[in-house]
């Protein structure tokens, strides 16, 4: 089980995080939660204002994929094109595709890099299905915080290996299932404090490949899988920002990612109410809110 180091948070973690998780169907995925890249600016933004520790994404990656500049590059669930854009700088004469099944982010993805003139190919597609490249297309292979949502984790990685070269990589980005657990404990006592249904009590689909159980699921495929640990910390001294971080970025830790009759408009304003009392008064009487990710890489070869 993955550690913070720390005594409380590990104890907090083994009571708040569920060892059940969402799960969500493509359809969802593509036409509603994705069908626009508002959640991704939110986390991208937030990350870049409030994190107080820890190493650069981009830095992370490129550490990672160990990049000479002329590798045929392929970002599964490339989303807005954000990592694109800054692994692309690397790879002046190579070969970048992105892939991702919503046509929304994918929109996105393309203005952001016809923006800055990276000639990339944006495809639309599931990353379990990658018929469209022939065995031994590309030297790497990312996936960045996105492999918990493919239907058939299985076959996605077995793909993957075909399409690799000799020598290839392939850097799958993931979190722990104990990532962020100040929030799902805030969260899990705002749903309690409303009398919220029982099924709400789920942790995030990042419990279908993540730190704890990427390694074994990887190594199906791969010879060498090595973890390299990337924790960060993010730290709000206002509430705002948190609760955008939140409702937004997190679509209220997934209770507002399905449709549910059941969770009307009244229903997210106050939860969304409890949550912001409940963060107010950590703010008030600690000095801030913390929030602690435990994240990584598998870099396989």
């Amino acid at each position: 089980m993955t550690s913070f180091g720390d005594p409380h948070l590990d104890k907090l973690a083994e009571k708040v995080i569920p060892t059940t998780h969402f799960e969500f169907d493509p359809a969802l995925l593509r036409d509603s939660i994705f069908n626009t890249d508002r959640m991704l600016v939110v986390k991208q933004r937030i990350f870049e204002q409030y994190r107080v520790s820890g190493t650069p994404l981009a830095e992370h990656l490129l550490s990672c994929l160990q990049l000479t500049g002329d590798e045929a590059l392929l970002d599964l669930g490339c989303g807005n094109g954000v990592q694109l854009e800054m692994v692309g700088r690397h790879l002046l004469s190579g070969r970048i595709v992105g892939l991702d099944i919503a046509r929304g982010v994918l929109a996105a993805a393309h203005a952001r890099l016809s923006r800055i003139g990276l000639d990339c190919e944006l495809i639309e597609s599931s990353a379990d299905n990658l018929t469209m490249f022939a065995t031994d297309s590309f030297d790497r292979v990312m996936a960045n915080y996105m492999l918990h949502y493919v239907p058939d984790l299985g076959h996605c990685i077995a793909e993957v290996r075909r399409i690799l070269r000799r020598g290839g990589r392939f850097v799958v980005t993931t979190n722990s299932t104990r990532s962020m657990v100040e929030m799902y404990d805030l969260h899990f006592e705002a749903l309690r404090r409303i009398g919220a249904p029982e099924y709400l009590f789920k942790a995030s689909p990042k419990g279908r490949i993540s730190l704890e159980n990427g390694e074994d699921m990887l190594s199906a495929q791969f010879d060498r899988v090595e973890l390299r640990r990337r924790p960060d910390i993010l730290e709000f001294r206002t509430v705002d920002p948190f609760l955008e971080f939140y409702a937004i970025g997190h679509n209220y830790c997934s209770a507002a990612s399905r449709p549910d009759p059941m969770l009307d408009e009244a229903f997210f304003a106050r939860l969304h109410g409890e949550i912001r009392y409940l963060a107010e008064r950590t703010i008030r009487t600690e000095g801030r809110l913390t929030i602690t990710k435990l994240t990584g890489s598998f870099v396989c070869e």
